[in-house]
């Protein structure tokens, strides 16, 4: 990954990398120390997991508040932190929903997807919609495989 030259951000960027730069030197020489637990929900994590969000802004490099991968996603994605118990974000309603109204995701540390399973449907209807020529050419190769497996049985 290619970082930009400072000559190349706007003056927020700037300002940015330079607190995250200040606070990650802090950190590295011990005049900060990380706590073991998240500030937010309480959880115990690595270091290496705690992110410094700079709440204050960025013009207080040192003034964080050290947040776990998880709530520090929340929290930019704009969801008010602690968690309920039982509930996750959604971010296409921008509200709290029971895990009950998301699908799984393996992939993912919760295990479950970003979107509720109703913005979910939208943003794919809405893809289909815009893209029709890719859905055709999706649906397509979708035919011609279950032709193959049909003629190879």
């Amino acid at each position: 990954m290619q970082h930009k030259k400072y000559s190349e951000m706007s003056p927020f960027e700037v300002q940015k990398s330079r607190a995250r730069t200040k606070l990650k030197n802090m950190v590295r020489t011990g005049k900060i120390n990380k706590p073991e637990k998240c500030q937010a929900c309480g959880k115990l994590v690595t270091p290496n997991y705690l992110h410094g969000h700079h709440y204050a802004g960025y013009d207080k490099p040192v003034d964080v508040q050290w947040l776990c991968h998880w709530c520090h996603h929340l929290l930019e994605a704009g969801a008010p932190i602690p968690r309920p118990e039982g509930m996750w974000w959604c971010i296409g309603c921008k509200c709290y929903l029971p895990n009950s109204n998301f699908a799984e995701d393996k992939q993912r540390y919760t295990g479950l997807k970003s979107y509720c399973r109703k913005c979910e449907g939208a943003n794919r209807r809405r893809w289909r919609k815009e893209n029709p020529e890719k859905k055709n050419e999706q649906q397509r190769r979708y035919r011609a495989r279950l032709k193959e497996r049909s003629l190879a049985a």
